[in-house]
C-alpha cells in the first residue's frame, strides 16, 4: 500500500449520504488514490454503514480508505486506517486499537 497521489475527504453535508456512492465512484475515476470519510455528528451505527459501502468502492480501485476521529469504527470497517486530531484519542491508543499495520494520520497545528 503506497499513501501517495490526490487525496478526497467526504463532508456529511457536501458529500449527501443518498449520493456519496456515485460521488466517491466519480473521485475514483478521476485519480482520487485516497478517500477519508469523515462526519462530526452522526452516530457511528449510522456511519459504519455508509462507511460499508465507501469500503468496497476502494477495495475494487485498490484506494486507502481511511476513517476520521473514530478509531473504534476504523477497526470495525476495516479501514486502511484513520485520522485523528489533537481531541481524539492519542496516538499509542489509536496504535493499540487498529493495529501495527494500520496506516494512523495526525492533525498538524502551528
Amino acid at each position: 500500500m503506497q499513501l501517495q497521489g490526490l487525496y478526497a475527504v467526504t463532508d456529511e453535508v457536501l458529500t449527501p449520504y443518498d449520493k456519496i456512492e456515485e460521488s466517491v465512484d466519480a473521485a475514483i475515476k478521476g485519480g482520487i488514490r485516497v478517500i477519508q470519510l469523515r462526519d462530526k455528528h452522526t452516530s457511528d451505527a449510522e456511519l459504519y454503514r455508509v462507511g460499508v459501502k465507501i469500503k468496497k468502492l476502494c477495495e475494487q480501485h485498490n484506494v486507502i480508505f481511511l476513517v476520521d476521529d473514530r478509531v473504534v469504527l476504523a477497526k470495525a470497517l476495516k479501514a486502511d486506517g484513520v485520522h485523528i486530531g489533537t481531541n481524539d484519542v492519542s496516538i499509542g491508543v489509536a496504535r493499540e486499537i487498529i493495529g501495527e499495520k494500520k496506516i494512523i494520520g495526525v492533525s498538524c497545528y502551528g
